[in-house]
């Protein structure tokens, strides 16, 4: 127990020692400086260092405005060209879900929903700013356009192209739900867009397959079903004759290489075969 006292002790004596550094010249071995120092002392020392240094990178890296001066770091969430970034998304977000509902709207009302009211839109296209009523849906099953001479609608579709060149299979039969006609054609067959116009809708459904939807100025609509592969896009802007689509056999709603092509009017679906050549 003593002894163990005695080498503490000892420890303790020669850490407190003091120890005398000198700096002498080289060739007189004149003594130029010296420097009286202990290990305690030493070690003193090297602690406040540590602290000091600790506490000055914490002091960069806790408070803004020294990292500001030191790194020119800068809050990414109150810059201005944050804001004014997140605004534009904002709007971006804002006005593709206002381009949405449209669209779900041509949907269900190309897919015969008579609960959905078309609004046109001056701004695609230039269509007729119009609303179509709930007597001109697709549920009176019927290919005529109320209140229009049949003369002059076929005037004013006479700009349309074929989509593709083939044989017709199956007619336009409103009754039977079928509001357009098929077309059989070769293999890897393009498919064109009837008119200049806008894809409103691009997408596959378990019935009809890929599916492509363009529509025209003058409220007209025209609809390509059971592609293999579409080559356009929602939103895309499409040239009269210009291919969006590959023939196919896609969807329950088929039984071979074809395509169903549907055009409508208003909100009523067209017989094709009265206005484009096949």
């Amino acid at each position: 127990m003593n002894s163990t006292s005695k080498d503490s002790n000892n420890f303790l004596n020669n850490l407190r020692t003091s120890y005398r550094m000198s700096i002498l010249e080289t060739s007189s071995y004149r003594e130029i400086r010296s420097f009286n120092f202990s290990i305690l002392a030493l070690i003193g020392l090297f602690l406040f260092i540590f602290l000091l240094c600790f506490m000055l990178f914490f002091f960069v890296f806790s408070f803004k405005p020294v990292k500001e001066l030191v790194f020119g770091y800068d809050d990414v969430k109150s810059s201005s060209a944050f804001i004014e970034l997140n605004k534009q998304v904002i709007e971006l977000e804002t006005a593709l879900q206002s381009q949405n509902v449209y669209i779900n709207g041509l949907t269900k009302m190309i897919n015969g929903d008579s609960n959905t009211i078309l609004e046109s839109s001056p701004e695609v296209l230039q269509i007729e700013e119009k609303t179509l009523s709930t007597e001109t849906t697709v549920a009176q099953k019927t290919p005529k356009v109320a209140n229009t001479d049949e003369k002059a609608l076929r005037n004013k579709l006479r700009h349309l192209v074929s989509p593709v060149r083939g044989r017709i299979s199956a007619g336009f039969n409103a009754l039977e739900d079928h509001y357009g006609i098929d077309v059989i054609a070769p293999k890897n067959s393009p498919i064109s867009a009837v008119a200049d116009g806008m894809v409103i809708n691009a997408d596959w459904s378990i019935q009809t397959g890929n599916t492509i939807s363009v529509q025209h100025p003058d409220n007209v609509i025209s609809i390509y079903k059971h592609n293999s592969a579409l080559l356009k896009k929602t939103g895309d802007l499409v040239k009269s004759g210009e291919a969006i689509a590959i023939i196919g056999n896609t969807g329950e709603q088929t039984t071979g290489p074809h395509l169903h092509f549907e055009l409508w009017y208003k909100g009523m679906a067209l017989d094709p075969i009265h206005y484009v050549s096949f």
